[in-house]
């Protein structure tokens, strides 16, 4: 990638990246590239070749004479050639001929002017970066590894805010630490089991899998609530019956997606159904602990203000 102040500065800036390209191409750091610099050449270069093409304007009319042609049917030409000072090229004139969609992809209008020398057959990244130094050069797999791993952090860390300001609020609800835990506890317990599951199966943890167990503590909170509010056998039955009915959907539903041939949809169903089934079973796990919910300990009281 090429970077300029200004157009004309970056018509310079991708003329010295290209003569760098070619010394390294020559010294088989890099195999092949676009050269932007014979396409867009800078205002130097548009000088010199006016110059070359000026001085070797007799040879050619002589030439042309010789093969047959009539030189004045290019007058135009030789008329420019006489000229003191030539009409330069600019990447304005570029946008605004047939040449721009093609143009466009490697130098795109922006703020700050850019231009992008697709690269092949890069040996040795560090020393191409010596070689050019004009230019930044982008590793594409490892720019998108840096960036995968940046939202994951990122993910991880408002996952966990998140998860804070959830417990806060069920101690303002339930005013009890035993019950705010009780609802807590399935959710995180099917968080680690989650993440346990999948590294001793060998399986890679992807931003996927965070987003997904993202849906796991949601679902695993819920649960937890629910059978913390119930407060009769007759609630609890009905309770269960509908988490569990919940459970077996959602795992039905994302474990379909856990047979996809797709990376991003097997690892959204496999930790999906892996949490919901550990969320329900440490539910009445927690809920079996914490012994009779209809002790005044563990039956949901209103707030009063």
């Amino acid at each position: 990638m090429v970077t300029a102040a200004d157009d004309d500065a970056l018509l310079g800036s991708i003329g010295s990246a290209t003569a760098e390209l070619e010394r390294a191409r020559a010294a088989a750091t890099v195999t092949s590239f676009v050269p932007l610099g014979r396409l867009l050449p800078s205002r130097d270069e548009q000088a010199a070749r006016f110059a070359a093409a000026r001085d070797a304007a007799p040879r050619i009319r002589r030439i042309m004479e010789e093969l047959g042609f009539v030189p004045e049917q290019f007058q135009e030409f030789w008329d420019s050639l006489a000229g003191a000072a030539p009409r330069f090229l600019t990447l304005a004139d570029v946008r605004g001929s047939p040449l721009a969609p093609l143009l466009e992809a490697w130098v795109p209008a922006r703020a700050k002017p850019i231009a992008l020398i697709p690269l092949s057959g890069v040996n040795d990244p560090s020393a191409l970066r010596a070689q050019v130094p004009s230019a930044t050069i982008i590793t594409p797999s490892a720019t998108m590894v840096d960036l995968f791993r940046g939202v994951r952090i990122r993910t991880v860390i408002a996952s966990a805010v998140g998860f804070a300001a959830i417990s806060v609020l069920l101690l303002v609800r339930y005013r009890s630490a035993r019950k705010a835990m009780i609802a807590l506890a399935p959710a995180i317990l099917a968080c680690v089991a989650t993440v346990g599951t999948l590294v001793v199966a060998g399986e890679p943890l992807t931003i996927l899998h965070v987003m997904s167990l993202l849906l796991v503590v949601s679902l695993g909170v819920d649960f937890g609530i629910f059978l913390v509010d119930t407060q009769t056998v007759e609630e609890s039955a009905r309770t269960i019956v509908s988490i569990v009915t919940a459970s077996i959907t959602t795992i039905l539903s994302f474990g379909l997606l856990g047979l996809s041939e797709s990376p991003g949809l097997a690892a959204l169903g496999v930790t999906m159904t892996l949490g919901v089934t550990f969320s329900l079973v440490f539910c009445f796990i927690m809920v079996s602990l914490a012994g009779d919910r209809a002790s005044p300990d563990l039956v949901a009281t209103e707030l009063v203000p």
